[in-house]
Parts: C-alpha cells; structure tokens; sequence
C-alpha cells in the first residue's frame, strides 16, 4: 500500500514541502509493531537543474482493514491529535513530552480507521529499540535477529532512565484539569460520567476475549485454577457505576497508554524517544 501512496504529489501536499522532487517508499524491515505497517521514506528536495539533497523519514501507516477496526474501536486517532497538542500553542504544552517525542511532518487520521504519520528517521541517529535487550523472551522479538544491540551499553540504567521520563510526564501533568475536558484522551469523557456505552463495550470486548481463550483446546491444560477463579471474578464485578465511584477517589495525569520496552528507542548519544 505504501509504495502506492508515497509519491512526490502526495508528499508536497502532506507536508507543503514545495521542493519535494520524488518520493519513495522502501521496506524498513523487521519492527516490533503489530498493528501498524512502518516503511522509509525516500525523498530528495531542491529546485530543479540543482543538485538535490535526500532526505529520510519513516512513515507509520494503517489501512489493513481489521487494523483499522482497532483504530476507531480503541480511539487509535488519539495519536495524531497527540501529536498536534504538544506544540508549544497545544493544549498540552509541556517540554517533557516534546523532549520524548519523534520531529513529526505530518500526522493524519481519517474516520475508517485510516492513520498516516510521517516522522524523523531515528535510525539515523543511531536508534536502538529498547525491547531488543529483553531477547526472545519477548514475543515483540521472536521474528527478528537480535545482534545489533551497541556495545558498552548500562541497560539497566537505560531502564531507569526510561521510567524517569514517564516520571516526569506524569509530575507535568499531575492532577491537570485540563486533561479531563480532552474529549480524544482515553478515559477523559468517563471521568466526567459520560459515554457509559463506550466503557460498557470494551467490557464486553474483555469478555469474549476471555471467554475465546478459555475455549482454546490447544490452551486448555495451562490454566491456573487461582488465575481463572481472579480473572473471573473481576470481570464479573465490573461495573459503571463502580468505576465512577473510584475515579472520583484516584488521582489522574498524562500517561503514554502503551508503554512497553517495543516503544522505546535509545538514540546513540544516549537520549531516550517515545
């Protein structure tokens, strides 16, 4: 699909880089995202008749139709309005998230389920995935070599450091009311004591999900009876009005949504992106 969509016309218009000459797709290879299709994009800018100069970036698509499902069902489109709320004139306008966040050039979502993100190109800046470090064990790793990981390298400090930002975005955003009046933000409507429906069908969603896997022949001597008897139990107690009960008692503040060692990468001088 992506080599279809990434032309010259089609990155002046994402972009409004006028100079854009030509454009190209090309394969990033192995990645540990799942929903999302990741690919290079290959440009080169500069008037005609003067030599060009190229530029990459990677652009993070998703139009399989199933992934796209996920997107509308999940609120997936909340990314791209993450991405234009933390300029300095958004609504979250916090330099600890600007700090973590990759330079975007253009960010989309359409109301399919749709999602286009064009940004910087971290393997340029000699990018590491921290997830590689956690090997084999991690099902993110099982289809991918694991032997470019840079020598010298304290990854349990790099851990650290990764739970020191998520820190520091949570202090940023401790208790901020604004969060709450982000219609896009996971949860926001909820804690106001709307869109009981929504709630209500991801419920659902975790209930046949559980139900499917409980169903498994090939899964079923695995079970432990304590984990079932918890699982069950918990999904039978969830309830909204509960739900509001305890949001009025906790505490909120920004938090990544999916943070898992696959999200992360280090770059060569050390610095961490989200």
């Amino acid at each position: 699909m992506a080599d279809k969509l990434v032309t010259a016309e089609w990155l002046r218009e994402a972009t409004g880089e006028q100079d854009v000459r030509s454009a190209k797709a090309e394969d990033l290879g192995p990645h540990s995202g799942l929903t999302s299709e990741l690919v290079i994009v290959r440009s080169v800018h500069g008037a005609d008749g003067e030599p060009g100069v190229e530029r990459t970036r990677v652009l993070k698509g998703v139009w399989d139709e199933v992934a796209r499902g996920k997107q509308v069902r999940f609120g997936l489109g909340r990314e791209v309005e993450l991405y234009k709320a933390i300029q300095p004139d958004g609504a979250l306008n916090h330099a600890v998230l600007r700090q973590v966040a990759p330079e975007i050039s253009y960010a989309g979502f359409n109301t399919d389920g749709t999602k286009l993100v064009l940004m910087e190109n971290l393997c340029n800046k000699g990018s590491v995935e921290i997830g590689k470090f956690f090997g084999k064990e991690s099902l993110h790793n099982w289809a991918r070599e694991l032997d470019d990981l840079p020598d010298g390298v304290d990854w349990v400090q790099v851990s650290r450091e990764c739970f020191r930002l998520a820190a520091h975005i949570h202090a940023a955003t401790w208790r901020d009311d604004s969060l709450i009046h982000l219609d896009w933000l996971r949860t926001a409507r909820w804690r106001r004591g709307e869109d009981r429906e929504a709630w209500e069908a991801v419920q659902q969603a975790y209930k046949a999900g559980w139900a499917a896997c409980r169903a498994r022949e090939d899964l079923k001597d695995i079970w432990d009876s304590h984990l079932v008897a918890c699982m069950d139990s918990a999904l039978e107690k969830a309830s909204w009005d509960g739900f509001q009960a305890r949001l009025q008692s906790e505490p909120w503040c920004f938090l990544h949504g999916d943070f898992h060692p696959g999200n992360v990468l280090r770059l060569e001088d050390g610095s961490i992106k989200f």
